[in-house]
């Protein structure tokens, strides 16, 4: 009894702190619908693992398969596959939040982790995407840990630290490519600290942590069809030739575009007094506050001159950083009279006040954001991207089944919403099949008089496509 509440009492902010994240984090946690991103990771993650010979076809579309792995296998203990993704980034948002603490900790104090730590669970930016089933979150933790990582190689470099970092960076690349971006900045620190401080004791734990990070994707590496894929990430980013041609339009809206995402998605109070306190910690000579900022400012200033295209999405995961020199900001202001207490109060309410809309009206929150932002993600609530409709296509189907036949649920080659999520869905239904169709699948189909099946069958398009097949299938119902 006496060791659990020693427990309890040494590590109970951590503890208030995990209450009131995962109470955020999973209320109404499948209230907004599939998304067409996660309808597609959701459909790969149980295919890719319950198909024999398929764990690598995420691949096929350059798609680094480690979280979508763990979206399958969670699959395999919820009814709702959206809960089953959405819970996977839950856990790591929480793995994130715990990043966030340890990094403050080691730079200033246990008050101002949890600080820190709170600011991260509420922050409405940080709180949608760590409800999406979508690799950001993966993104985003690895930053955190991967900083955390360095701070301690840095400060005692040991074949054990070095092996540390390289395999936190090694799982960020098994996540998603944008977990690059960190590994240059890794080691454009190691240079600067090797040649600039002439800390050559550096280069052997440097060189473990790059064999740490070739180990952890020996698998991926040794792939053929990872190399065949690879480049097709210059549909979001800029391949060496075009980052030489210097878009310098397209720079200056990127990063015009981080300060409007961050001013408004982040909060402003929260954005402004991360800026500020960046420049507080060199000031203040704050420890290690020179490794902490050039790691993150370096990895988010190639993320700004490598995409394509700037949004909250490709942001996020470089940003989770800012709370921990904001908190520092906010420790400093409420020292002082009553009126800056009450500003870091408001500070909080707005953030949370932002956050509580997204949980209990997701649509109402991503509208009235659309008014102040065009960064706003309407294609969440808008469009074919969407997933409404899909609750209601997967009732439909089941109200005009036969509970004691198979049926059939056709739908076409498509990626994305629909088809992947009545895809995902129809696995978890005993009776249904779900099948692939095309014209192509028949030859001389344009002879047939008919298509028929002794089983209930249902075809599931997008708008008003029929894949060749027009003739043979009529509107039933839409949604």
């Amino acid at each position: 009894m006496n060791f659990w509440k020693n427990i309890i009492l040494t590590h109970r902010l951590i503890i208030i702190l995990l209450i009131v994240y995962f109470i955020i984090h999973l209320t109404n946690l499948t209230l907004l619908p599939p998304y067409n991103d996660e309808s597609i990771y959701l459909d790969w993650g149980w295919f890719n693992t319950h198909a024999q010979g398929h764990l690598y076809d995420s691949l096929l579309d350059a798609k680094q398969p480690l979280m979508i792995w763990l979206f399958g296998f969670f699959e395999n203990f919820f009814t709702d596959p959206l809960f089953a993704g959405r819970f996977v980034s839950v856990l790591i948002g929480a793995i994130t939040a715990l990043g966030v603490y340890k990094v403050t900790q080691k730079l200033f104090s246990n008050k101002i982790a949890f600080i820190a730590a709170v600011l991260y669970s509420i922050i409405p930016m940080f709180v949608f995407y760590n409800r999406q089933a979508l690799l950001e979150a993966g993104v985003a933790c690895i930053g955190i840990w991967s900083a955390n990582a360095l701070l301690n190689l840095l400060n005692k470099p040991s074949t054990k630290n070095a092996v540390v970092l390289g395999v936190i960076l090694g799982l960020g690349f098994f996540i998603k490519s944008s977990s690059l971006l960190f590994i240059v900045s890794s080691i454009c620190i190691f240079i600067f600290y090797i040649i600039k401080k002439r800390r050559f004791e550096l280069v052997k734990p440097f060189g473990i942590s790059i064999v740490a990070i070739i180990c952890v994707d020996f698998l991926l590496l040794i792939n053929p069809v990872f190399w065949q894929t690879f480049s097709s990430n210059s549909r979001y980013s800029y391949t060496f030739t075009e980052f030489f041609t210097f878009p310098l339009g397209a720079w200056i809206n990127h990063f015009l575009g981080f300060f409007e995402i961050g001013f408004i998605f982040v909060t402003p109070f929260i954005f402004v007094a991360g800026i500020t306190g960046i420049f507080m910690m060199r000031r203040n000579k704050i420890k290690d506050s020179q490794i902490f900022i050039l790691y993150f400012i370096f990895a988010l200033t190639l993320e700004i001159f490598s995409v394509k295209s700037q949004n909250q999405r490709y942001l996020v995961s470089f940003l989770p950083f800012l709370v921990i020199p904001a908190s520092y900001i906010i420790s400093i202001i409420w020292k002082g009279a009553i009126w800056r207490k009450s500003v870091v109060i408001v500070s909080f309410i707005l953030p949370l006040s932002f956050s509580l809309m997204l949980i209990f009206n997701p649509e109402s929150y991503i509208l009235q954001m659309s008014k102040v932002s065009k960064y706003s993600n309407m294609e969440h609530i808008r469009g074919q991207m969407s997933g409404y409709g899909i609750k209601e296509v997967m009732l439909y189907i089941k109200e005009h089944s036969i509970p004691s036949q198979p049926t059939l649920v056709f739908f076409a080659l498509n990626a994305g919403n629909p088809e992947n999520a009545v895809d995902v869905y129809v696995q978890k239904e005993p009776q249904m099949y779900a099948l692939h169709i095309d014209s192509r699948f028949f030859p001389g189909i344009e002879q047939y008089q008919c298509l028929s099946s002794k089983y209930p069958a249902f075809f599931v398009t997008r708008y008003d496509q029929r894949v060749g097949m027009d003739r043979f299938f009529v509107l039933e119902k839409s949604f």
